[in-house]
């Protein structure tokens, strides 16, 4: 029998997915056209079952939330007795935080960098309405604890690096960072989010942290099935500075 031939069959080459290119003027968008799935009405749930990891018993500390949008989870910890910055570049979720939360705030403009501060009365609730890679510690100090909670995914992966280089700088000694990301097969899927493997987050903090894998959860919903994908999980980690 003659061996089976593919004459005149053109090779196929793998195709390749074009990524997103993300930005502040991406994200204002994103909110004003309402497309913000990624927003949750309650506190995370990694976030209320692992928050002892975070906060280690400490009282009354100071914790930071990149790209926080109007998450829960920062009236949440307000709630607990500690302070709470948030970075944004949409000034839409900032106000609505403050809305739904019921609290009292004034904005004031930066004088150092482009944006505004939005706090609450009493001043433990700072949110700045600025790009997040222009934030840095004058403006707010540095912080003993950190949530992530689709920050470092929602930036270009040119960027990642840039991203937790800004984190370490933002780090007080002792400071102890949440990391929720997810996981699954990207090669269909331009972002966001990105998906950041275990070896890459250690890539990025492990010089100066100490990196641990606390949990990883399945995640998928029926709504990720447009992703492309089958199947998912969520991953969080513990980064605490060396």
């Amino acid at each position: 029998m003659e061996p089976d031939t593919k004459e005149n069959v053109a090779e196929e080459k793998p195709k390749t997915v074009k990524e997103t290119l993300l930005n502040v003027d991406y994200w204002k968008l994103r909110w004003a056209q309402r497309k913000v799935a990624f927003h949750s009405a309650n506190v995370h749930k990694l976030l209320a079952v692992y928050n002892d990891r975070l906060l280690a018993g400490r009282e009354h500390i100071k914790i930071f939330f990149p790209m926080c949008g109007k998450a829960v989870d920062m009236k949440w910890v307000y709630d607990l007795g500690h302070d709470v910055v948030g970075v944004d570049g949409s000034e839409i979720p900032i106000k609505e935080f403050f809305e739904e939360s019921g609290l009292e705030y004034t904005v004031e403009p930066l004088t150092t960098i482009t944006g505004n501060r939005y706090k609450t009365t009493d001043g433990r609730i700072q949110i700045f309405e600025c790009d997040l890679f222009d934030f840095n510690k004058d403006l707010a100090g540095q912080f003993d604890a950190i949530w992530d909670r689709g920050a470092l995914v929602s930036v270009n992966k040119d960027q990642q690096k840039r991203f937790a280089s800004l984190l370490e700088t933002l780090m007080a000694p002792g400071c102890r960072q949440l990391l929720c990301i997810k996981s699954f097969d990207d090669s269909n899927w331009p972002g966001p989010p990105h998906v950041v493997r275990e070896n890459q987050v250690c890539d990025l903090y492990g010089d100066k942290c100490t990196v641990e894998k606390v949990c990883s959860v399945d995640s998928f919903e029926e709504q990720h099935k447009s992703w492309g994908i089958t199947e998912q999980n969520e991953d969080l980690y513990l980064i605490i500075v060396k």
